[in-house]
């Protein structure tokens, strides 16, 4: 019966002696594929990081573009909005004199009254410019003397 206890602990020791070789094999191979692993988590972590640069270089390459052709557009759509005001101002404008104008018989004291302060105005205007242009230049005269 001594016999079996014996082989017991043979058995147990082999076991335990397969057990840590296994345990050294499997930690050699898992430093092995740990760091392989680690090298190619940074070689992903820096291809992600190149395709992100080249994203944000292309993105502000599209940005500018987009805005070089934005400011122009805009410039057009202004310029196409002041101009359809001034044009419906002065058509409105003229349209209503020359219609109250042609509702005004020719030879009357009203005819005689709109033409003549429409030639007073006239007059007034362009001699008020003539003045304004004259002060101009006598201005620029004594800042260069």
């Amino acid at each position: 019966m001594a016999k079996r206890p014996s082989s017991r602990i043979s058995q147990d020791t082999d076991v335990e002696s397969t057990t840590e070789t296994l345990t050294e094999g499997s930690a050699t191979e898992t430093s092995t594929e740990s760091a392989s692993e680690t090298e190619a988590s940074k070689s992903t972590a820096l291809t992600a990081v190149a395709v992100a640069v080249e994203g944000l270089k292309e993105g502000a390459s599209q940005a500018r573009k987009a805005a070089g052709e934005f400011i122009p557009a805009l410039s057009r759509t202004i310029s196409k909005v002041v101009y359809t005001g001034s044009y419906g101002i002065t058509y409105g404008l003229v349209f209503g004199g020359l219609m109250i104008g042609s509702l005004i018989p020719k030879n009357s004291a009203i005819a005689k009254g709109v033409c003549d302060g429409a030639d007073s105005a006239v007059k007034d205007f362009t001699r008020r410019k003539e003045e304004r242009t004259s002060i101009a230049e006598s201005e620029e005269g004594m800042a260069t003397t």
